[in-house]
């Protein structure tokens, strides 16, 4: 797996996270103290990774890692490509949210900023260019995609901290992010879907084998959280509510293990973004 890939990664994870968390903060925001949650990193890192990324995407438009660093080379992508326009909006977005996160810590302002950031990664996705006239509206579908599994691991990051520090107000909390988090997966497949459909060719000749076996191994990941998530939805939060303890150290492994898929997921969408689905 490149560099690149690895970038993209920690580009998506890290925003996603922002998004989310700042997101479903906003949500119980008047249930109790907020749970500790390091939005200024998470906001810095997705600033510096997106910074790293753009460099990438120079090189690979110039043809090597000297000119990528040529600030002709740099204006040129940043100016006259659509990548590069939309980076520009993107990397605005990101030092906003960055000096908020430090300077004036307010979800729901963290949350529009970092949505803004992460719903753009759409206008340059797979599924957007392969949309043809309907382009837009691919982009639009990546992008819900993008947003809801940004809630998704973001509210996780949030919950793990409230069940680390058993929290008084987890009950309601889990209520919250059951019925927020039931939508947004269900947003999430649906996009997912419509974005499998733009991305792979029709005809399965044509398919790339290595982009269709990283996509099964991505789908089946996908498919084991939403397994983890409907367990802890229908059995485990309204354990927790009954006051069970056996409940709350049960959801803290299923929860580590959703954020650890999570992770693995975004990981293996970051290498699909590099590859062709075409043979």
């Amino acid at each position: 797996m490149n560099a690149a890939a690895f970038v993209r990664a920690a580009h998506l994870a890290s925003l996603m996270a922002v998004f989310g968390a700042s997101g479903y903060l906003f949500l119980i925001r008047k249930l109790a103290p907020a749970p500790r949650v390091p939005l200024a990193a998470l906001s810095l890192t997705a600033l510096a990774t997106a910074l790293l990324s753009f460099l990438f995407v120079t090189a690979r438009m110039t043809g090597n890692w000297h000119d990528a660093f040529a600030r002709q080379s740099l204006d040129l992508v940043a100016t006259q490509s659509f990548f590069g326009q939309v980076f520009l909006v993107r990397i605005v977005a990101l030092a906003a949210l960055t000096i908020l996160a430090f300077a004036w810590r307010k979800a729901l302002a963290m949350c529009l900023l970092a949505g803004v950031a992460l719903a753009s990664l759409g206008l340059t996705s797979h599924a957007a260019a392969n949309g043809g006239g309907q382009w837009l509206a691919f982009a639009a579908g990546d992008a819900v995609h993008l947003l809801c599994g940004g809630f998704w691991i973001g509210g996780l990051i949030a919950i793990a901290s409230m069940l680390r520090r058993h929290a008084d107000n987890l009950a309601p909390a889990l209520r919250i992010f059951s019925l927020w988090g039931t939508w947004a997966v269900a947003l999430l497949v649906i996009a997912g879907i419509v974005n499998g459909l733009a991305i792979v060719p029709a005809n399965p000749a044509r398919w790339s084998y290595d982009y269709m076996t990283v996509l099964a191994f991505k789908v089946v990941l996908a498919a084991i959280m939403v397994s983890l998530a409907l367990a802890n939805r229908f059995r485990l939060a309204p354990a927790i509510g009954a006051g069970s303890e056996a409940a709350h150290s049960e959801m803290t492994w299923t929860v580590t293990s959703e954020l650890a898929l999570g992770l693995i997921v975004t990981l293996l969408a970051a290498f699909l973004g590099t590859m062709s689905p075409a043979a």
